[in-house]
């Protein structure tokens, strides 16, 4: 590249020092315009590097300098974006794929280059395009979000440690969230990746998540303060936006889910050291890892229906049933890591194997005093896993069991994704990391193969196996429950014999029922209600011009009346309409999915509904016999389901699919 001509610098103007730029001229004249040539943002990235350290080597003018500085920072978020910390490049390195700059003229300067530069990023589709300007969002909502996740620990996660700890620290008040706050640090985003499935017309986006914050919780436990000073939680998010639409927004409903458990570090601190108290610190994990494992793991997730038009079903959008199950068998161990020092002898574990995809998780049996354990019998032991998404991985860990302490974990498996793990059953081996992360963790064999949900009963034997069948039970709502009824119910559903005492071969819980949602006047439209009100506008008028629902505009009028004693009435009449349709319209909106053992599903078994109240006292039963399920088009049985309480009734539908080798 010619060294360009040596000129005096202008003496005034943002031009000074600009003349640098010529620097990056090449000798013909149309590469002025080579900044739309430019293919990657990594690319752009390396020439505002390189146009950053020529324009250092001159004497800029206070408004010149003014934007090198902003050019220089939009470097470092590009860089950011990209998952890059690098220096810019030295002066004496080669310049990237030619880039030229005007030779004269160069109207608005290095801010005009900045605004090509991200101009040129946004329309760009490379990883991390995208993340900046929706890391800005996100710090814009950071304080909504901090209101529901305050929300979210005193009501869920609260609750849930408590419900872990031991009885005599429950005894003695359990443990009290006394002050929280998320700090400002909101979450950071990046790469995004936008995947375009040709085949089904949806829309993927994976943004790597990055929750760092420096928090200000406080808690008592046992009257001891502690403190919840940071929390850290990374993964990898997935929005998919599905059914195409020919018209905006041009998706039905996007669903929001990690495929994969994020990693949650937690940091404490206060008068007391966590591990002093037993079980906490495992209970605040825990409780942690499942409040957010029940909001948006797979299969959970964050569903939003974008066509009131079309024919989606929210229950179905939030709860899919699975593409595909991964049949895993754990067949043996070798040289895992020693844990277990003996006065006599060589130092051995007594090693347990921790399998997990998506929420679900399977625990082996322990070989006691073996660093080359086999399960099984030689055949190994296998677990069924649903899987919902290709990148869903599995997760394995290898722990040293100890009676009456913490086990010790010896060994990790990198992360194995379903879709590059199955070979068709055969037998392949899984090199271990130790616990440090280091390499010599020993090994497993462990085999997987992929069976395929379809409406009729496999032909031909599948590999062995603990499941034969899936089951999803849809759950809406229950009728006709009694006056008084202890909210909130759950629903328990049992896979069981046909005798009234027959123990149960599968079954699971719904999450505790809620109120029918009430819709609220937007804010939007609140003073606009306000205004026609006080000039004597009926209700039904007002709702009449918004086009909303007549008892949206009462209920907002009431709210701003002056009046105390009626504001008071209002609010108990509130509460009373909250409590009436927490019994007579409690919503469960979920699906539960059961793999159904081997020779469970045969026409003389059934499925049986349970309602719980508040004290898991049983309300009412409803026993649905399989035959109806197998005799019912598309395998589908639509309900409602009567129980023994006449006047009860569980609405809902149950739809089962068997397992087969898949194609």
């Amino acid at each position: 590249m010619a060294a360009p001509p040596t000129q005096p610098a202008p003496n005034n103007g943002s031009e000074r020092g600009f003349r640098g730029l010529n620097c990056f001229r090449g000798g013909r004249e149309e590469e002025s315009t080579s900044l739309t040539r430019m293919q990657t943002s990594e690319e752009i990235a390396n020439a505002m590097g390189v146009l950053l350290s020529k324009l250092k080597e001159k004497e800029l003018s206070p408004e010149a300098q003014k934007e090198a500085t902003a050019m220089d920072e939009s470097l470092q978020r590009l860089r950011t974006s990209l998952g890059k910390s690098a220096p810019a490049p030295s002066p004496s390195a080669p310049a990237p794929s030619p880039i030229a700059a005007p030779s004269t003229g160069y109207p608005g300067g290095i801010a005009a280059v900045a605004k090509k530069v991200q101009a040129a990023q946004a329309a760009s589709l490379q990883p991390g395009a995208l993340a900046p300007a929706i890391n800005d969002l996100i710090k814009i909502l950071w304080p909504r979000i901090g209101t529901y996740v305050e929300d979210l620990i005193q009501n869920s996660i609260a609750p849930s440690i408590n419900a872990s700890l031991p009885g005599l620290v429950q005894k003695s008040g359990g443990v009290k969230f006394t002050k929280i706050s998320l700090g400002d640090s909101s979450p950071q985003l990046g790469p995004i990746v936008v995947e375009d499935n040709k085949e089904s017309g949806a829309i993927t986006w994976h943004m790597g998540v990055n929750i760092t914050c420096d928090m200000d919780v406080e808690l008592t436990a046992l009257g001891i303060p502690i403190a919840i000073t940071n929390f850290v939680l990374k993964g990898d998010l997935v929005a998919l936006l599905s059914p195409p639409m020919m018209k905006p927004p041009f998706f039905g409903g996007v669903e929001v889910y990690f495929p994969n458990a994020p990693d949650v570090e937690i940091g404490f601190g206060g008068a007391a050291r966590v591990a002093d108290i037993p079980g906490l610190r495992g209970a605040i994990r825990g409780a942690i890892d499942g409040a957010v494992a029940g909001i948006c793991v797979l299969p959970r997730r964050i569903a939003v229906d974008m066509n009131d038009e079309d024919a989606v079903d929210m229950v179905d959008l939030g709860y899919p049933e699975p593409s595909s199950i991964l049949r895993y068998t754990l067949l043996s161990g070798a040289n895992l890591v020693a844990a277990d020092s003996h006065l006599i002898g060589a130092a051995t574990s007594d090693p347990y194997v921790v399998t997990s995809l998506g929420i679900k998780s399977t625990t082996s049996p322990h070989v006691s005093k073996n660093l080359n354990p086999v399960w099984g019998d030689k055949n190994g032991i296998t677990s069924d896993f649903p899987v919902h998404d290709g990148s869903q991985a599995l997760s394995i860990k290898v722990f040293d069991y100890d009676f009456g302490t913490s086990d010790d974990l010896i060994g990790v498996a990198k992360r194995l994704e379903s879709r590059t793990l199955v070979q068709n059953g055969k037998p392949q081996n899984v090199e271990l990391l130790k616990a440090d992360g280091e390499a010599g963790g020993g090994s497993l064999s462990i085999s997987a193969s992929k069976l395929a949900l379809t409406l009729t009963r496999p032909k031909k034997a599948i590999p062995v196996g603990p499941s034969e069948a899936h089951l999803s039970a849809k759950m809406l709502t229950i009728k006709g429950l009694p006056a008084g009824a202890a909210y909130p119910f759950k629903v328990r559903v049992q896979i069981c014999g046909p005798g009234a005492k027959d123990a149960a071969l599968v079954e699971d819980s719904t999450k505790p029922s809620h109120p029918q949602e009430q819709k609220q006047l937007a804010e939007a439209y609140q003073e606009i209600a306000r205004n026609l009100s006080a000039k004597g506008s009926s209700a039904e008028d007002i709702a009449e011009v918004l086009e909303v629902g007549v008892k949206q505009v009462k209920s907002y009028l009431l709210t701003v009346d002056d009046d105390a004693v009626r504001q008071k009435l209002i609010k108990e009449q509130q509460q009373e309409e909250l409590e009436s349709s927490n019994v007579h319209q409690p919503r469960f909106d979920e699906a539960l999915q059961l793999l159904l053992p081997c020779d469970s599903v045969k026409d003389t078994n059934v499925v049986v509904f349970t309602i719980l109240d508040k004290k898991q006292k049983a309300l009412a039963t409803a026993r649905v016999p399989l035959a109806d399920v197998l005799k019912a088009p598309s395998l589908e049985l639509k309900g409602p389901f009567t129980t023994d309480s006449e006047a009860v009734q569980v609405v809902g539908s149950l739809r089962l699919r068997w397992l087969d080798v898949h194609p």
